[in-house]
């Protein structure tokens, strides 16, 4: 929300307005799509559970 209110231009119109015109997706589905992406994971074992620190790895890049 405040990232959109930077834009001068387009600093008055409500947030909706705001994400349309910048072509932006909303936080509801930026959350359902994270969401999707850590299921698909799961479901087709890109996890590797085995480290130590248990920290995840993906496509070899360590996730926090």
């Amino acid at each position: 929300m405040r990232a959109t209110k930077l834009v001068i231009t387009i600093k008055y119109l409500t947030y909706k307005d705001r994400l349309k015109r910048l072509k932006l997706p909303t936080l509801k589905y930026r959350h359902m799509r994270g969401d999707m992406i850590e299921v698909y994971k799961i479901l087709t074992n890109k996890y590797n559970n085995n480290n130590n620190n248990n920290r995840c790895t993906y496509n070899a890049h360590i996730v926090k």
